[in-house]
């Protein structure tokens, strides 16, 4: 029944990851094919980047020339892209379970079935590390697999590297929009909770 239900939520969520995937690769694909554009115009990046402060340059991780591939792919990605699609879809995913169903109705079906609830909660938590995952994982192959065509010199395993912090930032939303869901049993106050939590973050 736990493996049923585990495979219920990878079902009840592929158009979105598929979706988000589309955009985040294509994201990355086109920041990579921009890359030696950045290093060859290194300087004239720098002298734009200097009329802004230092504080925040330091919040979107531009703490050194965007030629640098760290740098880049902080800036870009971790700074840029990954907060907001992870935190689209950790609060859709997470809060759906619980709060949304309640909504909806669709609890009482669940609970009708022999599955108890922590079992039930466990089913979809997993299914929202490996979608997050996938996410975390589609986002850094884009850079990666442009990068390669352009000859941008990207390190692999340090970007890969860069996978699992994104993956983490992403659970570590999920989990909180899981519990701001179980205990409010609205999807509306654990969504606005987090967003908030994370705007005030940003």
């Amino acid at each position: 029944m736990t493996t049923l239900t585990f495979a219920l939520e990878l079902r009840r969520s592929r158009m979105l990851v598929f979706w988000l995937s589309v955009i985040v690769f294509a994201y990355g694909a086109i920041i990579a094919a921009m890359y030696p554009i950045l290093v060859e115009n290194a300087e004239a990046f720098e002298e734009y980047m200097a009329i802004f402060p230092e504080e925040f340059l330091a919040a979107f991780g531009m703490t050194g020339s965007l030629a640098d591939p760290g740098v880049f792919f902080t800036t870009y990605i971790g700074s840029m892209l990954w907060p907001v699609v992870a935190a689209i879809a950790a609060i859709i995913l997470a809060t759906r379970p619980v709060a949304a169903d309640v909504d909806r109705g669709w609890s009482e079906v669940a609970l009708g079935t022999p599955l108890t609830r922590v079992r039930s909660l466990a089913a979809a938590i997993a299914s929202q590390a490996i979608l997050l995952g996938v996410l975390a994982l589609a986002t850094v192959v884009g850079v990666l697999v442009v990068g390669a065509l352009v000859d941008a010199g990207f390190d692999t395993g340090r970007f890969l590297a860069g996978t699992a912090v994104m993956w983490l930032f992403g659970c570590a939303v999920a989990g909180v929009a899981s519990l701001l869901g179980a205990v409010t049993l609205s999807r509306a106050v654990a969504g606005g909770a987090v967003a908030g939590i994370l705007i005030v973050m940003y």
